[in-house]
């Protein structure tokens, strides 16, 4: 409303009050304005690439040198980083095309949960017991299975991580299924390392016929899942202030 506001400020021929053929109703300009325009609004990003943002500075540093041939040459390179980074997007689409053998996942923690909850000012400087929540979820029917446990009854790491994905597994796996996909982040102190490469391994010689493992470039590994958490999070703000309410 402020940017229609502002525009017949600047175009005072455009207001409906003056009812002429210049005239221009909020509808129709929310319309033009949202459909006809590369325009989009979002929060700023806190999980940004660090390859991107690098390519970037130089991209302007190029370009405040004037120099034509380093622009293109790092515009090339950012090309490329991007489109190595869309293949793992890519490969997420397609999980839901395949059929009745296949079992596509990813999984990922999700960021800790700090209890208590309260504005009492001696609480707030003690120490907080942390919640840990490891999400796998299902990429062809779109099920989330959450795995919620406190501090004093495990670690975060690669050993839980394991734990969770071979439970998982075993027990929501249909017996038809004989080809896993498994979609996880870089992190190396929770998934990518020899533990939960172990624990894969066991179930490929016994269970499955294979099991694919896919990274995403670092910078780049938004999955469904980050939408389950997202549908958290937004309950537990609302939780917040009905609190303090």
């Amino acid at each position: 409303m402020s940017l229609y506001k502002s525009f017949l400020e600047q175009n005072p021929q455009c207001d409906p009050v003056n009812n002429n053929d210049d005239s221009v109703k909020y509808s129709l300009f929310s319309q033009i304005f949202n459909c006809e325009f590369n325009i989009s609004f979002g929060f700023p990003r806190s999980d940004l690439c660090d390859t991107c943002e690098l390519l970037n500075v130089r991209i302007n540093t190029a370009r405040r040198d004037n120099d034509e041939n380093a622009i293109n040459e790092i515009l090339a390179q950012r090309e490329e980083h991007w489109t190595s980074a869309e293949m793992f997007y890519e490969l997420i689409r397609r999980a839901s095309e395949l059929g009745n053998q296949y079992l596509t996942l990813c999984a990922d923690y999700e960021k800790n949960f700090v209890f208590p909850i309260t504005g009492i000012n001696k609480e707030y400087f003690m120490s907080h017991l942390n919640f840990y929540n490891f999400g796998i979820q299902n990429l062809q029917t779109n099920h989330a299975t959450m795995i919620m446990y406190a501090q004093h009854y495990a670690k975060k790491g690669a050993n839980e991580a394991a734990t969770f994905l071979y439970f998982y597994l075993q027990e929501h796996c249909p017996p038809e299924v004989i080809h896993v996909k498994l979609f996880m982040d870089n992190s190396v102190g929770t998934n990518k390392n020899r533990f939960v490469f172990a624990m894969l391994q066991s179930l490929a010689l016994t269970r499955f016929e294979t099991i694919e493992v896919v990274f995403p470039i670092v910078g780049h590994s938004y999955m469904p899942i980050d939408r389950s958490f997202a549908i958290i999070e937004k309950s537990k703000k609302k939780g917040r202030q009905n609190y303090y309410a």
